[in-house]
Parts: structure tokens; C-alpha cells; sequence
């Protein structure tokens, strides 16, 4: 999973110098803080667990951490709580990177060759009702579709996912400007 970098990688990788690779153990300090400090503004917390309850790693229960300078910067996580069905939670971005649409991009272009690479067949966010307008018009831009909404316990849910019955289109970001331009 990982995406190496040459040492002379140039521009012209709309992701550069973004990576993305499975957590390791060593990586849950970094982890943690991002937990703490990197929801997305307007975004809810919705995980149905702690991160530390992150279900046994597997093939398919896998965390995603986007990294850049040797600094991890983003979350991901891919679990299977139904056959064929990925779940994405705790998808986090280093505040200083926030405002930059590649990270979060790349988790979900990660996720979603995973989840083909171990035969998933969709990815899906659930998304509580108080956090529907910005979360939803943010996973329309990293290539999500509404799906449905549905109770959980007392909560109503919207789902959306990422059909990888195809090649998903994971929108590529644009490309940097140069200073000047």
C-alpha cells in the first residue's frame, strides 16, 4: 500500500509529497493526536468506537494514515462490519493541512484500491443528521454518492458510498499553483 516516492518525484503527482500507507504500531502516537486534534471542521465525531478499539487487524478491518515530510497528517479507516460492505471511520487531517483537499483524497483513493484489492464491494460513510450539510457536500468532492438514510438506534443516518463494482473516479486534486501565477 505504500505509494514510494522517488527521491527526485516532481510535480506532476497531483498527490506529491502526500503518501499513503497502512498504520504500524509505531504510528499510535501520532495516531492519537490526530484523533484528538484532526476532525474536520463542521464535521462530527461518529465512530461507533474509540480508535483504540480498532477491531483486530486484518485484511479487512485496516488503518490508513496519509504522511508527508515523515509526518503522519491523516487518518483512515477501512472496517467490515457486513460482507462486501467497507465502513470508512475516523478519517482525521492534520490542522494544517485541512485546507488541502489532496489529503483526504488520497486516504480514499488508498481505501478504495484496498477494498477492491480484498473484494469489497462498495465503501460507505454514515453521517449523523447535525453534521449532513458539510459532510456531505465533502464526500461528494472526494467522488462519494448519497445513498440512504436509515435509523441506527435513536440516530438518523445518511449513508454514502463509493461503488467499486467499477473503477471508482476518485476526483484527482489541481495542481498546485506557482507562486505568482
Amino acid at each position: 500500500m505504500h505509494r514510494r516516492m522517488p527521491a527526485d518525484a516532481s510535480s506532476d503527482d497531483p498527490f506529491y509529497p502526500i503518501r499513503t500507507r497502512f498504520a504500524q504500531p509505531e504510528d499510535q502516537p501520532e495516531v492519537e493526536r490526530l484523533m484528538r486534534e484532526g476532525l474536520l471542521p463542521g464535521h462530527v465525531a461518529y465512530e461507533s468506537r474509540p480508535i483504540n478499539d480498532l477491531p483486530k487487524r486484518t485484511s479487512h478491518n485496516r488503518l490508513l494514515v496519509a504522511e508527508a515530510d515523515g509526518r503522519i497528517i491523516g487518518t483512515l479507516a477501512i472496517l467490515e462490519p457486513k460482507r462486501d460492505v467497507g465502513d470508512l471511520q475516523w478519517l482525521r487531517v492534520d490542522p494544517a493541512w485541512q485546507d488541502d483537499l489532496r489529503v483526504p483524497q488520497a486516504l480514499a483513493r488508498a481505501a478504495s484500491e484496498h477494498a477492491r484489492d480484498i473484494g469489497l464491494l462498495k465503501l460507505v460513510v454514515h453521517v449523523p443528521d447535525s453534521a449532513v450539510a458539510r459532510v456531505a457536500a465533502y464526500y461528494h468532492q472526494l467522488g462519494f454518492q448519497f445513498s440512504r438514510r436509515r435509523e441506527e438506534g435513536a440516530v438518523n443516518v445518511l449513508e454514502f458510498y463509493l461503488n467499486l463494482y467499477e473503477r471508482p473516479r476518485i476526483r484527482r486534486p489541481p495542481k498546485p499553483r506557482a507562486q505568482g501565477e
